[in-house]
């Protein structure tokens, strides 16, 4: 419980810039195995970036409230943060954004008209893992001290 005292608004939104992530990369798998995309294979960048984007955000949360001190350490980490996520969302892009056209309409038929549409949410999910990401940065990473009254 002294913990979440300690861990400040930052935090919170970087939990959730890591829940988002998380099910981003995680409808990127699931697309990945499908039989339109199987031919692609899983992309090593875009799990590259999933993993230390994890990684960092988990020491985003917990490094601060740990060691307060190592203020610029938790600067570097929101901004590694940022940039992860948004290789990761550029590889994705560059894996997917070419055959969403293609399944909404040369092969239009319900199967290929769902995995577009997971393609896109996946997408959106790791959009909004950034916002939230950019949004973190502006609040502090450990909650402030209340004053004691005199």
């Amino acid at each position: 419980m002294e913990y979440i005292k300690k861990v400040g608004v930052s935090g919170f939104i970087y939990l959730g810039t890591l829940i988002l992530a998380i099910v981003g990369f995680a409808i990127y798998m699931a697309t990945t195995g499908t039989p339109y995309f199987v031919s692609y294979g899983v992309d090593p960048l875009v799990v590259t970036m999933a993993i230390l984007t994890i990684i960092v955000c988990l020491a985003e949360i917990a490094l601060p409230v740990f060691l307060p001190k190592l203020d610029y350490v938790a600067l570097v980490l929101k901004v590694a943060i940022c940039v992860f996520l948004m290789i990761g969302l550029c590889e994705v892009l560059l894996v997917r954004l070419y055959n969403i056209p293609t399944l909404l309409t040369f092969e239009n038929n319900p199967a290929n008209n769902a995995l577009a549409i997971q393609c896109i949410v996946g997408i959106v999910f790791y959009l909004l893992a950034i916002v939230a990401a950019v949004a973190g940065a502006f609040f502090k990473t450990t909650a402030e001290e209340p004053v004691a009254a005199k």
